[in-house]
């Protein structure tokens, strides 16, 4: 059974902790990724308004669907994350209408659930918080904090079971120990807390690393205003962090081509003059402010104004 790197959560006490940290209600939307053998979902259904569990394991997934026969107000997907349409699950979650194909899509992808056709939750016009619960494995942690980021406009709140390097990772200021493109993708969507450290043994079978549980609360604005898209910035994040043993000068030289057309050695020092910073840092270094500055600075370069 254990065929996707599940680490199954056994502590009773840490799967109240994960709830009440996520406090859902009776209007309250909550998705969970990676339900297992449902320690946590247990606790969510209880609570929340209407609960959408996207599990990829068959025989997990069958065993839920089982358990939540009569429960219009539990819905579990067998189906992978990675490639679920997730702002089709919300919207019909939520009750709104014309997404009904996708949501068909979603549940064409459950090869063990039943051939009825979809239909809208018992709940639909939910209007309270949407969220995000989970105990991600740790082979796809990375990509579904990816995808969860570029989704952060659907929710109000990621509360997240990850291994403990990576939550530190979240969490890192500049210069902090991890620092990296998570630490900005995560700071600039969300507030990202630490809440607790959980020992190995609260799963089966034991990881072999110690995990915490992070809860990440959606930002409605970004701490750094940018007046390029979000995607320009990031482009300069993920260029100076593809060569982090460079400085950032020379990280942003090697990696010129994925941030803008025709970007040149002396459009990177011109920016990173204008933007008042230190061409010797690297990128760890260097907080979100400043990438925010860069990246303006480079937009502006770019396009030929004021070389």
């Amino acid at each position: 059974m254990r065929r996707y790197g599940q680490h199954f959560l056994v502590r009773e006490e840490v799967a109240d902790a994960i709830v009440a940290a996520a406090a859902p209600d009776a209007d309250d939307l909550v998705v969970e990724i990676g339900p297992g053998k449902g320690a946590i979902t247990r606790k969510l259904a209880d609570r929340a308004g209407m609960l959408v569990a996207i599990e990829i394991d068959g025989e997990l997934a069958a065993a839920l669907k089982r358990e939540y026969a009569g429960r219009d107000d539990v819905r579990i997907l067998q189906a992978d994350v990675l490639e679920c349409d997730i702002t089709a699950i919300v919207d019909m979650a939520t009750g709104v209408t014309g997404v009904t194909g996708a949501w068909g899509a979603a549940r064409a992808a459950d090869a063990a659930g039943s051939t009825e056709p979809a239909r809208p939750a018992a709940s639909a016009g939910l209007t309270g918080r949407r969220m995000v619960v989970a105990n991600l494995p740790y082979g796809i942690t990375s990509p579904v904090l990816r995808r969860l980021f570029a989704s952060s406009a659907l929710f109000r709140q990621f509360v997240l079971m990850v291994q403990l390097e990576v939550a530190e990772r979240l969490v890192a200021p500049p210069g902090g120990a991890g620092r990296s493109v998570l630490s900005i993708l995560a700071q600039y969507y969300t507030e990202p807390t630490i809440l607790m450290r959980v020992p190995p043994e609260s799963f089966d079978p034991p990881p072999a690393v110690e995990s915490a549980v992070v809860k990440m609360v959606v930002r409605n604005r970004p701490p750094a205003e940018v007046d390029s898209p979000p995607d320009a910035l990031f482009r300069v994040v993920e260029a100076g962090f593809a060569r982090r043993r460079k400085t950032i000068r020379n990280a942003l030289i090697g990696g010129a081509a994925d941030i803008a057309l025709g970007l040149t050695p002396d459009d990177i020092d011109r920016a990173l003059r204008r933007s008042l910073i230190d061409p010797m840092l690297r990128a760890e270094q260097m907080s979100l402010e400043q990438f925010s500055a860069l990246a303006v600075a480079l937009g502006v370069a770019s396009t030929g104004d004021g070389r």
